[in-house]
């Protein structure tokens, strides 16, 4: 009984020693990792491509961009209301870049990555280093908002920044077509 006492004591004076000499306290690893930034930065723009810029501003800059071949970059009037695409192929990280522009300004940049040069990874932890913790996380895609800009990274591998005004605008009035188109067919059938 005594030698249980006495190993007892002797083991105390061990651990206090040890805690006396400043060996560092373990402690258990947080649940959640927290992004190194706290995200304090607004989500501009890719490069020099700003979400509101003008068409013929794209244009310049596209041609002087060494990133992109575009000698002269494919542009396509889309059927819907005051829309453009101007599409270019890419060299390096990126292969291609699509700017989406309505009523005459950048409405959206969709950056198609090559995957052999860069990886979702390295994209993903850019981002939230940059713009902190995530709005939205799925196994497809994630996104960011800040100050009506959306920012999307999406599998396999493309980015996209989204001007959010312009579309809830453009989906009111989607919205508001579709409100007209279903009171026009009331009318049309009333007919009968």
């Amino acid at each position: 009984m005594k030698k249980i006492v006495l190993l007892l004591c002797a083991g105390c004076a061990v651990i206090s020693g040890y805690a006396q000499t400043g060996i560092p306290e373990v402690t258990p690893k947080p649940d959640i990792v927290e992004p190194v930034n706290t995200g304090v930065e607004s989500i501009t723009a890719f490069r020099s491509y700003q979400i509101g810029m003008g068409i013929d501003q794209a244009k310049e800059l596209l041609a002087k961009d060494p990133l992109f071949n575009h000698k002269d970059p494919d542009v396509y009037f889309l059927p819907a209301k005051e829309q453009t695409l101007i599409e270019s192929e890419g060299k390096g990280y990126v292969k291609r870049i699509f700017l989406q522009f309505v009523d005459k300004q950048l409405f959206s940049v969709i950056i198609d990555m090559n995957e052999n040069k860069v990886d979702y990874y390295s994209l993903f932890t850019t981002f939230q280093g940059k713009y902190g913790t995530f709005d939205k996380f799925t196994p497809d895609f994630v996104y960011w908002e800040k100050k009506n800009i959306r920012l999307t990274l999406e599998k396999p591998l493309t980015v996209k920044y989204l001007d959010l005004q312009k579309f809830n605008e453009k989906k009111q009035e989607k919205r508001a077509d579709i409100v007209d188109e279903d009171a026009s067919l009331k009318e049309f059938l009333d007919q009968f």
